[in-house]
């Protein structure tokens, strides 16, 4: 920490340099949206000096006259002119726009570029969405952005993915009010633990590419940052109530409390949402709470929130080995969930997810001048659940997880009959073959293990606590010349267990790879429940770990520094980030008590990201050129790759190198947008699905020395046609492969080494994401208060994902293009108070297409007699896209 002490020192020192004799001050709101703007040109008349908005829309400017005129300025709104006199806080200004456009709001509100410090920015503003776009993933907001790929995964609540540019969400970095919140072990983002955060969102940025790196990990799969503070002059009070046709009842209540006397806001925020899935047996219920509070006093600004939501579902599973085939939603239905079937006649699931993380933020501002700023935040953050699978397998090591296990005629699993074998009982398959084990033993009677005498469900469980800060310094040197630095500090402490949910019908469970409990046998089971989740701070070691149990310590420091350059037409900025990243491992199960190698050494490895723009202004947009080059530090999950804690010596550096060149057109109503982008990942580490062909252990393959390269060209219209009419218009083309060769070992969920592979990738596309996509949103404004809008998605280019299973690592397989209508439909109720009432409809999928989203093995036609479906083999395991869905809101705000 005494690096984050020299920084403070110095930060302030600069600040002690700097004073001022009248200080102008305010913020910019669109009058339409009631947003801030940022990137508003604010000058005085008469002097040289200009600065512009932030994205919360504030300004602050020094003045060396007592009077003068102030002049507040962005392309598309009306420029606006006031008088001050004297040190002047305007307050909130507001900007009219200066072309007609569609003044109600629609569902999917596209997302609109804009370029500031090198930066491609995209915004989804949320007073652009009706009440519907909270009743969705948190996902959904993305889909309007050039090669982003939104995909429903298996259906589940939460379990929808989105990948940019080919890379997915582990490559992206998210934030929240400027947190860190991708997973410490694995950069990982789980919707499912962000239920709602739309719902409190103020607004929700995406940036392109490498620039701007001021997160805490180098990444260039860019950044997406969610600000949720309300800061607002105004009292209101807001209810949601939504219904969706996977009987969805969602409802929410968000009170802001604004007071003028104290300068202070606060705001709640809570809902509930449960429905039945539109998939077989995906069930949900999640809550969401959230509070924040902003304190204002001379040039400093105190602001906090609170956020969680506890969540359950009911999932299918991801994992190759645990999916349906092709085949099987043809015989049961697009709906079909593999892990289902009723258990002594009740409805029971293999998979269900519970978890819920707290996260808690405290941040200080100091606008100690006109053009500079000092940010201080402090947080932290407490998660607990997991996900439930099965453990075990029969005498004859059949799987939970093989097809034997499903009734023929609907394709349940035949949990009945998993009882009778778990008792002794002599049961057949739908396969015709006969089984019986013979273990009983007259002290313990029918006990399991993780293999070859019974099977159990069991939960991989996570308990986890961050703690972080975040120091942001800002100065604008002059008209030309902008400073900023910054310094991160993260530490996660994890444990990572598995535990015994039910024994089904068996006496005990036998977990025979904890050296410290040798001939231990478990008979409690838990639960896996939306109020197991609220188990925030039960200790690990309360409960009964089963197969593995070890715990992470990783401390992670960023520091971060960029200069920003103007000069007539010309921008130039450099972006430099330098992270290193400490790991320790403690083992519980491996290693005696008394080993001394139970706890790993400290692992430190570095990483940095060097950022280059160029940037010249034209007379309606602006020209670019960015670079980036970056090395990423590994990861905890790439450094121990066996649940023990050998260290991965074929562990190489990972670096990438990014090329952005493009062009900002905007004049008027029109706004036009190009970019080609170049990135080369090079010794990359990737985890794929594997199953050993002789004994059918499954498993995942951990592959080194991965290179992709990903090239491709976006491209976007934003037209405001006439007052009832707009076009919003995003074209994606690019080809993304892997170069060379890769070699991996693969482990089970057991910890057992399963095999070895060296595989030949190159010129193999990437796969899971459309290289060629095309997205169009048409609104219309028939008659005062109502708006709809048709929107038109078009996916091709997308093939399976990476699977080194011997029958599909060296194919590839192309998936059918397929294409999606949505329609959404708002109308506002006129009240005679200046309260509001919204109607929203929302249908996706409007033609009812049958299509696949994912697939997760590349079998090809060498097999005799395989049938396929619109060209695909249906051996092949996937996930089709959901079929037409719909909501209806109701929304109201009570001012």
């Amino acid at each position: 920490m005494k690096l984050t002490h020299i920084i403070l020192g110095f930060l302030l020192f600069l600040t002690l340099q700097l004073n001022a004799q009248f200080i102008i001050q305010g913020e910019v709101w669109a009058i339409d949206s009631n947003l801030p703007l940022g990137e508003v040109s604010v000058t005085l008349d008469g002097q040289e000096l200009q600065v512009f908005t932030s994205t919360d829309g504030a300004f602050s400017i020094r003045s060396d006259y007592d009077t003068g005129v102030l002049t507040v300025a962005k392309d598309g709104y009306k420029t606006l002119s006031q008088s001050y006199n004297g040190a002047n806080d305007f307050g909130v200004i507001f900007l009219e726009k200066d072309i007609v456009t569609l003044d109600e709001v629609i569902l999917n509100a596209p997302a609109k570029e804009q370029l500031a410090e090198g930066i491609i920015t995209y915004d989804l503003p949320q007073s652009k969405t009706g009440p519907l776009i909270f009743a969705q993933e948190p996902t959904h907001v993305f889909k309007t952005i050039p090669s982003v790929y939104q995909s429903t995964q298996g259906g589940g609540e939460g379990d929808s993915s989105i990948k940019y540019r080919g890379f997915d969400v582990s490559d992206t970095r998210f934030s929240i009010n400027g947190i860190a919140v991708n997973d410490m072990e694995s950069d990982w983002i789980y919707w499912s633990n962000w239920s709602s955060i739309m719902d409190v969102a103020k607004d929700i940025k995406m940036t392109s590419g490498t620039q701007g790196a001021t997160g805490s990990q180098p990444s260039q799969g860019g950044q997406v940052s969610v600000r949720t503070i309300h800061r607002e002059s105004k009292n209101f009070t807001k209810f949601n109530v939504s219904a969706g046709s996977d009987v969805s009842i969602k409802t929410s209540v968000m009170h802001h409390h604004y007071s003028p006397k104290h300068d202070g806001q606060l705001t709640v925020f809570f809902s509930r949402k449960n429905g039945e899935g539109f998939v077989d047996a995906t069930a949900y219920k999640n809550y969401t709470y959230y509070l924040d509070f902003t304190k204002e006093w001379e040039q400093h600004r105190l602001s906090g929130f609170v956020f969680g939501a506890p969540q359950w579902h009911q999932q299918r599973s991801d994992y190759a080995d645990k999916m349906a085939t092709l085949q099987n939603y043809l015989d049961y239905g697009t709906a079909y969930n593999y892990n289902y079937g009723l258990y002594r006649g009740e409805p029971m699931t293999w998979t269900e997810n519970y978890f819920h993380k707290n996260i808690n933020g405290l941040q200080w501002t100091w606008d100690y001048n006109p053009t500079g700023n000092l940010m201080a935040l402090v947080y932290s953050s407490v998660g607990t659940g997991g996900g439930t699978y099965e453990n075990g397998s029969s005498y004859s090591y059949i799987f939970a997880n093989q097809p034997a296990w499903r009734h023929a005629a609907d394709g349940s699993v035949m949990w009945d009959a998993i009882e009778a074998y778990n008792t002794g009982a002599t049961v057949t398959l739908s396969d015709g073959q006969a089984l019986q084990r013979y273990d009983h033993s007259v002290d313990n009677g029918w006990i399991n293990s993780p293999y070859g005498t019974g099977i159990s469900k069991v939960s991989f469980t996570n308990k986890h606590y961050w703690v972080g800060s975040n120091v942001q310094w800002q100065q604008q040197l002059n008209n030309r010349l902008t400073l900023h630095a910054g310094y991160q500090f993260r530490h996660a402490k994890a444990d990572n267990f598995d535990r015994l949910i039910d024994l089904l019908g068996a006496d005990g469970y036998s977990p025979y790879f904890d050296q410290n409990n040798q001939g231990q046998i478990y008979t409690a089971t838990g639960k896996a429940t939306l109020k197991t989740a609220w188990d925030l701070f039960q200790k690990p070691d309360d409960y009964q770990a089963l197969n593995f149990h070890y715990r992470s310590l990783i401390n992670n420091h960023t520091l971060s520094h960029t200069w920003e350059y103007a000069y007539d037409r010309w921008s130039l900025n450099t972006n430099l980030l330098w992270t290193a990243r400490q790991n320790r491992r403690v083992d519980f199960f491996n290693y005696l008590t008394d080993d001394p190698d139970r706890t790993s050494d400290k692992i430190t490895t570095y990483g940095w990201q060097i950022n280059q723009h160029i940037g010249w202004q034209t007379d309606h947009g602006q020209l670019f050129l960015n670079a980036g080059w970056l090395q990423k530090p590994s990861r905890f999950d790439r450094l121990f790759l066996n649940y023990k804690n050998d260290v991965n010596t074929h562990l190489t550096k990972e670096r990438v190198t990014t090329f952005e060149a493009g062009h900002l057109y905007n004049k008027e109503a029109f706004n036009w947008t190009n970019v080609l982008y170049f990135i080369a990942f090079k010794d990359r580490y990737v985890a794929a699905p594997y199953q050993n062909p002789d004994t059918n252990q499954a498993g995942t393959m951990f592959f080194n020395n991965v290179n992709q390269q990903h090239l491709g060209w976006e491209s976007s219209i934003h037209w405001t046609i006439d007052k009832r009419w707009s076009l919003d218009a995003y074209m994606g083309l690019a080809q993304w492969e892997y170069k060379g060769q890769a070699r991996g070992t693969a482990y089970d969920f057991n910890q057992q080494n399963i095999g070895a592979l060296s595989l030949d990738l190159d010129g193999k596309k990437v796969g899971d994401a459309a290289q060629i996509s095309g997205k169009m949103v048409l609104g219309y404004k028939p008659v005062k208060n109502l708006s709809i809008a048709l929107n038109y998605q078009y996916n091709d280019g997308l093939y399976a994902k990476l699977n080194a299973s011997a029958d599909s690592a060296l194919n590839e397989l192309k998936l059918p293009a397929y294409h999606l209508f949505d329609f959404e439909a708002n109308y506002k109720i006129p009240l005679k108070s200046k309260d509001e009432l919204l109607l929203s409809l929302a249908v996706n999928n409007v033609l009812n297409s049958t299509y696949i989203s994912t697939a997760y093995t590349a079998l090809g036609y060498n097999d005799a007699g395989v049938n396929t479906w619109n060209g695909v083999p249906v051996n092949n395991k996937v996930f089709f896209g959901l079929q037409r869905y719909g909501f209806f809101g109701v929304k109201y705000v009570l001012k």
